[in-house]
């Protein structure tokens, strides 16, 4: 087994020209990632930085990357996006920061707008190349990581679209019952019953990092482990059912604080085999602080994946940064 002791981190910041690693300052972040339709975003304090080089940033940088590891596990990136807001403040007379919102393809989801037609007789793998297409702006274009066959059904009208790429892309997903969603500017569309494809499964325990117990609650199964970039949405992951501990009935879930009222039922909570769909990751960490962790929600692999709900904007949080 792996040993998680001491902990890595790689953080680079980059303009047109030029790019500044900064990995060796005191920074705290928070990244997430979640099967909803939207971007994987984070925010990210980078403490004292020299006032000439953080004044450099807020003007002429773009991008930031992040990837996290430990001494005998190589790093990987757990956020590649653009930097959306900045705010430089100071903490007392001595400590300043430099406070970064990161987006993934930003600009491109921003953007992106598609007025296009199609003839009769057209299929949905088209208008994903169109989608695709309008996406294509920016520093940080959206391309395709993994999809399901988009070739039926063919439609007997034409298609006639005026709007939002993202609009036209959450349209095209409904029409095949799928989730997706944008992680270091690739494109995931998968099917709301299946996941994705590629890699083991990691398998959490007490001995490999998981922290406390997970909890069974009406939006998945929630959890926390150290920090694991190996963890991510629409993949699987692996653990022992005997860890996992159901919510308390009485407590209140989703609104619910009446005890005698109906609690909505979870259909397959507990996988026969402890194989478990990732449907929301947060990294958070300090790179001189205490906190360095992954908290996740997961689901039965044989479970749809629920259309919204407080567990999949967010893992929920101990704090914010």
């Amino acid at each position: 087994m792996t040993r998680q002791y001491l902990r890595s981190l790689s953080l680079q910041v980059r303009g047109l020209s030029v790019a500044y690693d900064l990995s060796q300052l005191h920074v705290e972040f928070q990244i997430n990632n979640a099967i909803v339709g939207t971007p994987k975003w984070g925010t990210v304090r980078i403490w004292n930085l020299g006032a000439d080089k953080a004044t450099q940033i807020i003007h002429e940088f773009t991008g930031v990357d992040i990837a996290v590891g430990w001494q005998d596990i190589d790093e990987q990136t757990i956020i590649s996006g653009q930097i959306a807001q900045v705010a430089y403040g100071r903490e007392n007379a001595v400590d300043t920061y430099l406070d970064l919102l990161v987006q993934d393809a930003d600009r491109a989801l921003l953007w992106g707008v598609l007025n296009k037609s199609l003839p009769k007789g057209y299929t949905d793998e088209q208008v994903l190349k169109l989608i695709l297409a309008a996406w294509n702006v920016g520093d940080q274009p959206v391309t395709l990581g993994s999809k399901p066959d988009l070739s039926q059904p063919t439609y007997p009208d034409g298609f006639a679209f005026s709007g939002t790429a993202f609009e036209a892309m959450e349209q095209l997903a409904h029409r095949h019952d799928c989730n997706w969603f944008v992680e270091d500017g690739q494109l995931y569309i998968v099917p709301r019953d299946g996941v994705l494809a590629g890699g083991d499964a990691p398998i959490l325990t007490a001995e490999s990092g998981l922290l406390g117990t997970p909890v069974l609650t009406y939006q998945g199964i929630q959890g926390r482990c150290l920090m694991n970039p190996q963890l991510r949405v629409g993949r699987t992951i692996r653990l022992r059912n005997s860890d996992i501990t159901q919510l308390a009935l009485r407590q209140p879930v989703l609104g619910i604080t009446d005890p005698g009222a109906v609690v909505p039922t979870i259909n397959n909570p507990i996988d026969t085999y402890g194989t478990y769909k990732v449907l929301a990751v947060t990294h958070a960490g300090d790179s001189r602080g205490n906190q360095w962790e992954t908290r996740f929600v997961c689901i039965d692999v044989d479970s749809s994946v629920p259309n919204s709900g407080p567990g999949l904007v967010s893992v929920p949080s101990g704090g914010a940064l």
